[in-house]
């Protein structure tokens, strides 16, 4: 929905996904603390909520990444990259 619909707040983007309020905030909650959302407050201080593009579109390539570095440096690198990213 924030992607389609840009920054929205928590009430109304529960409304348009057809949430629960409780299963939005959950949702919000794990996709803040992954770094795909960011939140900030507004002029008239309600939190909007806002997708990092960037950081979805990164981890839509990371295995395409991965892929690369093994064909091009080793399954060694693999293996490091793997382990870099997942702590």
């Amino acid at each position: 929905m924030l992607l389609t619909k840009g920054r929205l707040p928590l009430a109304q983007l529960a409304r348009i996904a057809e949430l629960k309020l409780r299963t939005a905030r959950a949702a919000i909650l794990a996709l803040v603390q992954h770094n795909i959302l960011w939140h900030a407050k507004s002029d008239d201080e309600l939190e909007m909520f806002e997708i990092n593009v960037d950081e979805c579109l990164m981890r839509l390539r990371f295995g395409r990444f991965v892929w690369l570095s093994e064909q091009i440096f080793g399954q060694a690198v693999c293996y490091i990259l793997i382990q870099t990213c997942s702590n």
